[in-house]
C-alpha cells in the first residue's frame, strides 16, 4: 500500500446537462404508471422504530418496534432465573420480523391534477399564486402569461351512443330586400340566386359514427331545403382496421338536395344534380381549405369545381342561371339554413320548418321570428345525418371565387362583410348573445340546474352556474353568431333545461351532464389547431373591449379575458368570513352543497355580470377570475432543474362526456405557451389554451372548453433539464513505487518460471484492486473498486482516472 497526495492539478471539475425523459399516465381504470419513489433506496425488511402516523391508515398502540423493545427490556430486568429471558428475546425478534414494511420508505410521488375548489382551500391559494405571482413574474418572457386564452376555435361535430345525433345549428333565412333575386324564385339571406362559393376549413377528425356501429354515414355541412346540401362522405382509402382514411365531398343542388345524403347517388332526374369531388380528396385528421364554386352558365359554360387546398379536385356542369327553386304553392319556402346536419321533412303546414322560428321560440331564445305560431318545432321531421368533423371559418358567398381570389384569401379570415357574403361563422367568441326569456313556464339562462332566469350571457361559460353552484356550462350562443347577417342560430338539441324533478345528492356538473344535450353542447367549441391559417379579428372591433384584454391590460381582440368576471357589488357582506354560518347561507341562498334552493328576490335578471346576485362561491373565495381551469402540479423529482422547453406533451384520449370520441393532445411552444396539437398538418403554436412554468413544474389549462381535461385519465411526457456535476481524478502510480502489498495473503512469486524468460519478466509485481481516498486524518472517505485487479510491475507506471458524479 502506498499513499500519494492529491493536488489541484490532479482534479478536473465539469458539468454535464442531461435531459432524461419522463412518461406518466393516470387512469381511473388502468391505474398510475410512471410515478416515482420518494426514497430510491429502500428495503422490504426495513421497519420503522416508531410509526409515522401520517403514513398509516390505522395504528394499534403498543405494537410498534419501540414498544416491543421496551417490553423485552422490562422482562429482562425482572428476570432472576438464568436462561428464562431467551424465549422472550425470540418472541421479540419474531414480532419485529412480522412488523409491516416501512410505509415512509414506500412513499410514491405522483403528478397532482386539481381544479379550484368551491370554498377557500389550499387549491384556492395555489391558483392565486399562479395567477397573481407566477404570471406577473413571467409576463415579459411568456407572451401568453395572462388570465385569458386565444379566441381561435372550431365547431366540433361528433357522434356517440350517448349524445344526440339530431343536434344542429339552425339559422333563419331572413328576408334581405337589398339582395339580388331571381324572378319567381325563393329569396332570403341564404338563398343563392346566382353564382355561389362555399368556403370553409374542415378536418375529418372521426372515422366512424360511434364505437359500436363501426361505419361512417354521410354528414352534412350546409343544407338549405330544396336548394343545396353539401356533405362529407367517405372515399375508398381504408386504414388497417377497415375504417375510412380518405374522404370526399358530395354536393346536391336544387331538387336533388331533397334526397337523403346517405342515399344520394349521381344519376338521372331527380338525381341529376348530385356531384362528388375526387376520391380521397380529403385526408383523415388533416386540415383542408375547401371552396366549392359555381358561376352560373356565364362562367366556364356552367362548369363548377371542388377546390381543395388551392387545387381543383373534381368538376361539375350546370348550364343554368340559378339553382334556387321557384316559389312554392302550398308549401313553405326553405327558410332555415342547417349547419352540421340535414333536415328531412315535408316543409308544409304543421311540418313547415318555419316553426323552428315561431314567435314562441323567438321570444324564448331571443331569435328572429319567421312565423306566428304556438308550436316550437315542426311535426314529422328528422335530423339524421350529423357531421363528423371539425370545421371553422364557415362562409357562403354569392360570387364565383377565382383562383387568384382563393390564393389571396388562403391564409387569413374575412376582413370586410359586404353583399357578396351570405353567411359567415368564424366561430369567434362575442360578448353579445341572444336575450333568453321564460315563455310558457320554461326558458331563460340556467342559474342552477334547477332554475332559469331571464337574461343574456357575455362570457365564454355560464358564470352564474360556475360561481353559485360550481356547474360547468359553455355559452354556445356566444360562439355561433352569423356575422354576415348579425343573427344567431337556434341550438337544436344543444341546450340544457332546468331540472323539474327530485334528484339524489350530486354535484351541479353531474346533474347537468345527465343531459345528453349538455354533453354535446360543452364539446361543440374546441381550440383550433390549424397552423396554416390566421383569424382576422377586425370584425370584433365593435364588441366591448373589456372582454378582449392581454396580460398587460391592453386591448387585444384575439384574447378572451377570464379575469374580473363578477362585479364586486355582488358581495353581500364584505365582513362575512365564515361561510358555514346559518346567516351566511340564508343570505347567499344557492350553494354547491344545496343547489336546489328557490331564488331570492335579488335574482331577477341575468345580465352576464350578475351584479348584485348572491354567488356563493364568489362570496366564499372573493376571487372573480375564472375557476373553469385545470392545474397539473409536477414535483421537481420528475424533472430536476426544470422541464425542458419544447418537450412537454399532455393527452386526454377521452374527454368527459365524449364517450371516447374526443381526444385532445396539448404541447408547449418552448416559450411557456400551451397549444392544441392533434392534427397531422402543422399546428398553430400561438393559439394559447394555457401555460407551463418550466422551473416550477406548474401547468395550467385556462380554456374553459377543456375544463374536464384529465378528469378520468391522462398521459404526460416531457424531458427534464438537469445538471450532473462530476469530478475527475487522474492518479499516477509511478515507477519504483507500489511494489508490495500490506494484504496478509500477499506473497512474492516469480513472474515467469520459463528458462527463456526476459529480465523484465522477473521484476517484482503487484495486483492493484482498490483505490481509496483519504481525508487529512487518513479516514477513507471514498473508494473506487476496479472491475478486476490490474497488474503493475516495479518498472511500470499506471495512470488511474476516476470520476465521481454528484
Amino acid at each position: 500500500m502506498a499513499i500519494f497526495p492529491v493536488t489541484n492539478d490532479d482534479v478536473e471539475f465539469f458539468t454535464t446537462i442531461i435531459n432524461p425523459k419522463r412518461q406518466y399516465s393516470s387512469s381511473s381504470t388502468g391505474g398510475i404508471v410512471g410515478n416515482l419513489n420518494l426514497f430510491p433506496r429502500r428495503s422490504l425488511i426495513e421497519k420503522e422504530v416508531t410509526p409515522l402516523e401520517n403514513f398509516l391508515e390505522s395504528y394499534v398502540k403498543d405494537t410498534d418496534v419501540e414498544s416491543l423493545r421496551k417490553s423485552v427490556v422490562q422482562i429482562a430486568r425482572s428476570t432472576v432465573v438464568s436462561g428464562s429471558f431467551f424465549g422472550s428475546l425470540q418472541k421479540y425478534l419474531g414480532d419485529v420480523t412480522n412488523q409491516a414494511t416501512s410505509a415512509k420508505k414506500q412513499k410514491q410521488i405522483n403528478i397532482n391534477r386539481f381544479i379550484p375548489s368551491p370554498s377557500f382551500t389550499s387549491n384556492t391559494l395555489r391558483k392565486l399564486n399562479v395567477k397573481d405571482m407566477l404570471m406577473k413574474y413571467y409576463a415579459s418572457a411568456y407572451p401568453t402569461a395572462g388570465w385569458g386564452y386565444t379566441n381561435y376555435n372550431t365547431l366540433n361535430f361528433f357522434s356517440t351512443n350517448n349524445t344526440p345525433n339530431s343536434s344542429v345549428l339552425l339559422y333563419p333565412s331572413i328576408e334581405r330586400p337589398e339582395l339580388p333575386v331571381h324572378a319567381n324564385h325563393v329569396t332570403g339571406a341564404y338563398a343563392l340566386s346566382g353564382a355561389f362559393s362555399f368556403d370553409f376549413r374542415i378536418n375529418p377528425r372521426y372515422k366512424e359514427d360511434s364505437i359500436t356501429t363501426g361505419h361512417f354515414k354521410a354528414g352534412t355541412i350546409f343544407h338549405l331545403s330544396s336548394s343545396y346540401a353539401l356533405s362529407l362522405v367517405t372515399g375508398s382509402l381504408k386504414d388497417e382496421n377497415g375504417y375510412p382514411k380518405g374522404f370526399r365531398l358530395q354536393l346536391q343542388l336544387s331538387h336533388s338536395a331533397d334526397i337523403s345524403p346517405s342515399k344520394a347517388i349521381p344519376g338521372v332526374y331527380p338525381k341529376d344534380l348530385i356531384f362528388l369531388s375526387n376520391d380521397n380528396s380529403l385526408s383523415y385528421n388533416n386540415w383542408h381549405r375547401v371552396v366549392v364554386r359555381w358561376g352560373t352558365n356565364i362562367i366556364n359554360d356552367g362548369t363548377g369545381s371542388f377546390n381543395i387546398d388551392g387545387t381543383d379536385a373534381g368538376t361539375f356542369v350546370i348550364p343554368l342561371g340559378t339553382i334556387m327553386p321557384q316559389v312554392y304553392t302550398g308549401k313553405s319556402d326553405p327558410k332555415v339554413l342547417c349547419v352540421g346536419n340535414y333536415y328531412e321533412g315535408n316543409n308544409t303546414d304543421s311540418s313547415s320548418q318555419l316553426l323552428f322560428f315561431s314567435d314562441t321560440v323567438a321570444n324564448r331564445e331571443g331569435l328572429e321570428t319567421l312565423i306566428v305560431d304556438n308550436a316550437s318545432v315542426p311535426i314529422n321531421y328528422t335530423f339524421n345525418h350529423p357531421l363528423k368533423a371539425e370545421v371553422h371559418e364557415l362562409s357562403i358567398k354569392r360570387n364565383y371565387m377565382s383562383n387568384q381570389n382563393i390564393y389571396s384569401t388562403s391564409g387569413s379570415g374575412i376582413q370586410n362583410i359586404d353583399a357578396t357574403v351570405a353567411f359567415y361563422a368564424p366561430p369567434f367568441f362575442t360578448k353579445t348573445s341572444p336575450a333568453r326569456t321564460s315563455v310558457n313556464g320554461y326558458g331563460g339562462v340556467l342559474f342552477t340546474p334547477f332554475q332559469e332566469v331571464d337574461g343574456t350571457t357575455d362570457d365564454p361559460f355560464n358564470v352564474a352556474l360556475a360561481y353559485s353552484v360550481g356547474g360547468h356550462y359553455i355559452n354556445l350562443e356566444n360562439f355561433t353568431k352569423d356575422f354576415a347577417n348579425d343573427i344567431y342560430p337556434r341550438l337544436h338539441h344543444l341546450t340544457g333545461v332546468a331540472i323539474d324533478y327530485t334528484t339524489s345528492a350530486e354535484t351541479a356538473s353531474d346533474a347537468l351532464y345527465r343531459s345528453s344535450f349538455v354533453k354535446k353542447r360543452n364539446l361543440t367549441i374546441l381550440p383550433c389547431d390549424e397552423g396554416n391559417f390566421h383569424p382576422n379579428y377586425s370584425l370584433l372591433s365593435a364588441e366591448d373591449s373589456t372582454k378582449y384584454i392581454d396580460q398587460f391590460g391592453r386591448s387585444d381582440l384575439s384574447i378572451i379575458n377570464l379575469d374580473d368576471l363578477v362585479s364586486t357589488s355582488s358581495l353581500i357582506i364584505n365582513e362575512v368570513n365564515d361561510p358555514s354560518g346559518s346567516l351566511f347561507n340564508s343570505l347567499v341562498g344557492f350553494t354547491p352543497e344545496n343547489p336546489g334552493l328557490a331564488p331570492g328576490p335579488a335574482i331577477l335578471k341575468y345580465n352576464g355580470s350578475l351584479s348584485g346576485a348572491p354567488l356563493t362561491i364568489y362570496q366564499r373565495t372573493r376571487d372573480a377570475s375564472s375557476n373553469q381551469v385545470t392545474f397539473f402540479d409536477i414535483s421537481n423529482l420528475f424533472y430536476g432543474s426544470r422541464i425542458l422547453p419544447g418537450s412537454f406533451t399532455l393527452t386526454d384520449t377521452s374527454l368527459s362526456g365524449s364517450n371516447g370520441r374526443v381526444s385532445i393532445t396539448i404541447k408547449d411552444d418552448g416559450a411557456g405557451n400551451l397549444y392544441r396539437a392533434d392534427s397531422a398538418t402543422p399546428h398553430d403554436t400561438k393559439n394559447s389554451i394555457g401555460n407551463i412554468f418550466y422551473s416550477e413544474g406548474v401547468v395550467v389549462i385556462k380554456s374553459p372548453h377543456l375544463y374536464f381535461f384529465g378528469k378520468d385519465q391522462y398521459e404526460m411526457s416531457f424531458k427534464g433539464d438537469q445538471k450532473l456535476f462530476s469530478s475527475k481524478y487522474e492518479l499516477l502510480a509511478p515507477r519504483g513505487l507500489l511494489n508490495s502489498s500490506s494484504n496478509s495473503s500477499y506473497a512474492m512469486v516469480q513472474n515467469s518460471i520459463s528458462a527463456s524468460a526476459e529480465v523484465w519478466d522477473t521484476e517484482k509485481f503487484v495486483y492493484i484492486s482498490d483505490v481509496n481516498f483519504h481525508d487529512e486524518n487518513l479516514n477513507v472517505v471514498a473508494k473506487a473498486k476496479l472491475a478486476q485487479p490490474v497488474l503493475k510491475r516495479e518498472g511500470e507506471k499506471i495512470l488511474f482516472k476516476i470520476a465521481f458524479d454528484f
